[in-house]
């Protein structure tokens, strides 16, 4: 998705569309103005041929002049009834896009379980993408950092609003050999790297299992509440289960982990993970694939805007300028000889 901005709004566009009602008139009224324009300038020639001092008639017209002279008064009258016709079909312009609602912390899961290929390619790489694109769409000013956690929780890049920068950090995380699980460290330390972070914060958790090492999670969930921070928690790949699961990391990954090709996945909590997420006024969320990611950070992170044009003040008054153009031109350097 291509993503423009605009200066001075804190809002980052994907889509523009035009409505209106008619145009295709102008065409028409434009063709009747090239004919009448025409007729005039033939009236001209046949008032010029009266004139019977052509040296003298020559000085005072050159054929830069005169060109000048036909020319632009009809692009002028032109842009004119543009204006006026643009006005009147009830000319819209809507700009689709996304407003940042908070500044916030990805902290994103980077145990050897994210490898799983059931999300492809893998849970991780999934994870990343959807993050990349979520950096893209953010609006300019808005405040994100980025923490990863497997036995323990590490700032791969503080709170900033450079989008390259962020991008850069994303693109480098990768599995960590240390074994574990702190989900609890993980909102601690984003708790931490948020304190000088005025307005709304948040937390984005992404995680494939549960909290086996570090800090509670009560008590994680206390130092987020008490500096009024929203925890939205995304569980990825399936659902905890009885007995772990082992799976084959997948060969293009395997150069990651050395000698290591099969592991074991618990999977996630999603008792725990949606307690943290409602004592903190959150929600929680499960991801099977790389789209829903995508969509989850969207809804968590950025809020949909339409901003909606009606120019049609700002045509007729340009319309009313150009006219004024038009007469001045006429009244001076393009006026008409006896």
């Amino acid at each position: 998705m291509h993503v423009f901005r605009i200066p001075f709004l804190n809002i980052s566009f994907y889509d523009v569309s035009i409505s209106y009602q008619n145009l295709h008139l102008l065409l028409i009224v434009i063709g009747f103005a090239v004919i009448i324009h025409l007729i005039t300038i033939k009236r001209s020639e046949k008032r010029a041929i009266e004139f019977s001092n052509f040296e003298t008639l020559k000085k005072l017209m050159g054929h830069g002049v005169a060109r000048e002279r036909n020319l632009l008064p009809l692009i002028l009258r032109i842009l004119v009834l543009a204006m006026i016709i643009f006005a009147i079909s009830d000319f819209t312009v809507t700009f689709r896009g996304y407003r940042s609602n908070m500044d916030f912390m990805l902290a994103l899961d980077t145990s050897s379980s994210m490898l799983n290929p059931d999300v492809p390619p893998t849970r991780l790489e999934a994870s990343k993408h959807a993050a990349l694109d979520l950096v893209e769409k953010l609006p300019d000013g808005t405040k994100m950092g980025v923490i990863t956690f497997a036995g323990e929780a590490t700032v791969k890049c503080p709170m900033n609003s450079n989008r390259e920068l962020l991008k850069s950090s994303i693109r480098d995380i990768t599995y960590s050999e240390k074994a574990g699980t702190a989900i609890g460290d993980a909102i601690v330390l984003g708790a931490m790297e948020m304190k000088g972070i005025s307005g709304k914060k948040g937390i984005i958790l992404v995680t494939d299992g549960k909290n086996n090492i570090g800090v509670s999670v009560n008590e994680s969930v206390r130092a987020a509440k008490e500096r009024n921070i929203t925890i939205f928690t995304i569980g990825i790949g399936k659902v905890l289960n009885e007995t772990n699961e082992t799976f084959e990391i997948p060969p293009e990954y395997q150069n990651l982990t050395g000698t290591i090709t099969i592991t074991k996945s618990e999977g996630f909590d999603p008792k725990t993970l949606e307690m943290i997420a409602n004592q903190t006024g959150g929600k929680f969320y499960i991801a099977t694939n790389e789209s829903s990611l995508e969509k989850i950070y969207e809804g968590t992170a950025l809020e949909e805007k339409v901003v909606t044009i009606k120019p049609t003040f700002y045509l007729l008054a340009l319309a009313v300028i150009l006219l004024l153009i038009e007469w001045m031109l006429g009244a001076t350097k393009y006026k008409t000889l006896p």
